[in-house]
């Protein structure tokens, strides 16, 4: 599974909160595939 993030803003905070978002869904997506087997 690859992600392509395209970010286009100099904000750190926006950067930051964006990498905290694709990570978190990564987690939940590697959890779902565990709990459907």
């Amino acid at each position: 599974m690859k992600l392509l993030f395209i970010i286009t803003t100099d904000d750190p905070e926006t950067i930051y909160n964006a990498m905290r978002l694709a990570n978190v869904a990564v987690k939940l997506t590697y959890m779902s595939y565990w709990v459907d087997g």
